[in-house]
């Protein structure tokens, strides 16, 4: 999130800022050549001067990517402001006390997002009852990505590590074991809810999480 991108920028939008470069550069000696009365002439420095100028609305663009979050800036990326805390469950693909015959283990969670222009973090955490006073285990993502879809909703993935609670019970009954995997999930613009599934690598698991955002 802190590393300056350009990975939300629709192509659109990056040729205009390309074109608002070179106008600001060549408008302002078209403007003072208009005052003078002069000839207007393209020199040499006035393209070599271009990259100069290129840097220095990189470098406030760099800065707004950090720090802003615009919801007019955001419309314009095609973009959501997708920060704040998400509660809900997760129905694990594991069965209570590892039985087929009964009903699989449901979980509370806990999201928070992080978001600037640059992209997005989540951090996370289990628990086994809804006041979530102990957690079973916790996560943080990376490499995350987000695109819209053409329904409006926002597809949103990323890769996690999960780091067990060694102190709580169901660390040794189940073998709540560190790992790794990948989670997709759809969020609703309207109804601020995300759902999808996550996918566990070492352990072979999945689930599936249903959230709302929560303030």
């Amino acid at each position: 999130m802190n590393k300056f991108s350009f990975k939300y920028y629709p192509p659109p939008v990056l040729v205009y800022i390309v074109c608002i470069i070179i106008s600001l550069r060549f408008g302002y000696n078209v403007l003072v050549n208009a005052a003078l009365k002069n000839e207007f002439h393209i020199k040499i420095a006035d393209v070599l001067s271009i990259p100069l100028l290129a840097g220095f609305v990189v470098g406030c663009l760099s800065l707004i990517n950090r720090t802003v979050m615009w919801k007019g800036w955001l419309r314009i990326l095609g973009l959501y402001d997708i920060r704040g805390t998400y509660i809900g469950t997760v129905t694990s693909s594991y069965h209570m006390e590892d039985n087929p015959r009964k009903p699989n283990i449901k979980l509370y969670c806990k999201l928070i997002v992080v978001q600037n222009l640059n992209g997005f973090e989540i951090k996370g955490a289990f628990y086994n009852d809804k006041k979530m006073a102990q957690q079973s285990s916790y996560f943080t993502s990376s490499s995350e990505g987000m695109k819209k879809e053409n329904d409006g909703s926002l597809r949103i993935h990323y890769f996690y590590s999960n780091k067990g609670d060694q102190l709580h019970p169901d660390n040794k009954k189940y073998g709540l074991n560190n790992h790794d995997g990948v989670c997709v999930l759809s969020y609703d613009p309207q109804t601020k809810q995300m759902e999808g599934y996550y996918f566990n690598h070492e352990r072979a698991s999945h689930g599936k999480l249903v959230l709302k955002l929560s303030k």
